[in-house]
């Protein structure tokens, strides 16, 4: 699949969520960059943007939750894909969330198959489409 050979950064502050996400996009050929702080995952964006192809982010986290990162991460990649998991979000912050460039926000828990499923269908989708950035 064209796919397979993208790089994902996965930020989530839970060790055993980065071990099992990160096992399941490696198994069908992602490149994994994994980080459990949210500022360290930011550092390493900023260290080279362009490395990355899709961020995969939790909504809550210490220091800075999944939605600022999101808001850091677009401001300087606009068309940067960016998903958000997350086990509760209400309205106004999946409205903010869309808002600022997310392109899907997924529910907790989610199955092995349909994270690979999701990020294959948003990278296809990124691929064909030209994201123009506000």
């Amino acid at each position: 699949m064209k796919n397979y050979n993208k790089s994902l950064l996965l930020v989530d502050d839970e060790e055993i969520v980065i071990l099992i996400m990160k096992e399941f996009y490696q198994q069908v050929g992602y490149r994994v960059t994994t980080e459990t702080d949210s500022i360290k995952a930011l550092d390493l964006f900023y260290e080279d943007p362009a490395k990355f192809d899709m961020a995969i982010l939790d909504y809550i986290m210490p220091e800075i939750t999944g939605l600022d990162l999101a808001e850091k991460i677009l401001n300087v990649r606009c068309d940067m894909p960016v998903i958000m998991f997350t086990g509760f979000m209400g309205r106004s912050l999946k409205s903010r969330a869309y808002s600022l460039g997310v392109r899907r926000i997924v529910k907790k828990p989610v199955i092995g198959s349909q994270l690979v499923e999701i990020v294959d269908n948003i990278l296809d989708d990124s691929d064909t489409a030209n994201q123009a950035c506000a």
